[in-house]
């Protein structure tokens, strides 16, 4: 469970940032959102796990502003279109962790 709310605290801090980058009112949901998963990561996480927990948050925080770049910005209409969705996806995956989620 702590690998998948780093990842979710990953993916979310790469959504907020790409609101930001295009003034997307979302972006204080995915900063809730974000905080969330960040606080759920540090009540769960031991000081063993911590190094590879926090490698893979940021890991996935790469991977996702990938897939916003894509979605946003790319010029293949098909890649830019399955990276907006793949993204989405994997947002909805995360909030359904979370009790009252999507």
């Amino acid at each position: 469970m702590v690998k998948s709310f780093a990842g979710c605290a990953g993916r979310f801090s790469a959504a907020m940032e790409h609101a930001w980058l295009l003034n997307d009112p979302k972006a204080q949901d995915y900063e809730l959102l974000r905080g969330g998963f960040v606080s759920l990561l540090e009540a769960t996480v031991t000081a063993e796990e911590a190094e590879l927990v926090l490698s893979h948050r940021v890991n996935s925080k790469h991977a996702h502003a990938r897939l916003l770049h894509t979605a946003t910005f790319g010029s293949d209409i098909t890649a830019a279109s399955a990276a907006r969705q793949t993204a989405s996806d994997l947002l909805d995956q995360c909030s359904l962790l979370i009790l009252g989620g999507v």
